[in-house]
């Protein structure tokens, strides 16, 4: 389990990446984050597809996450359904976050 690093009133740090940005950008604070969020999607609005090359973010973030010693969360947020879900974990993200694809699944029981 991961332990996250707060701030003195709870606060935890979080960066998202979208799919435009350089992985190098975010390189430089994975020391000091407890949250790397893979955007999936271009950023604005739900019901897009998933972007399956930012898979090698997310495969990149376990990588340095290993070679360093870190202990930071890496998402993925966009396009997420049971199918792109899998797909995520196998790039070794532990977490997902799901809006169109648990409100307009046909049985919402696959995200338990």
């Amino acid at each position: 389990m991961l332990t996250p690093r707060k701030s003195r009133c709870g606060a935890t740090c979080a960066l998202a990446i979208s799919p435009l940005a350089p992985f190098q950008w975010v390189e430089p604070f994975l020391d000091q984050i407890n949250l790397l969020l893979v955007m999936t999607i271009n950023p604005g609005f739900g019901g897009q597809s998933f972007i399956h090359k930012m898979m090698t973010k997310v495969a990149r973030a376990a990588e340095i996450r290993t070679e360093r010693g870190l202990d930071f969360h890496i998402g993925v947020d966009g396009g997420i359904h049971s199918n792109t879900a899998a797909i995520g974990r196998e790039s070794r993200a532990n977490v997902g976050a799901a809006g169109t694809g648990v409100f307009e699944a046909e049985d919402a029981a696959v995200w338990r």
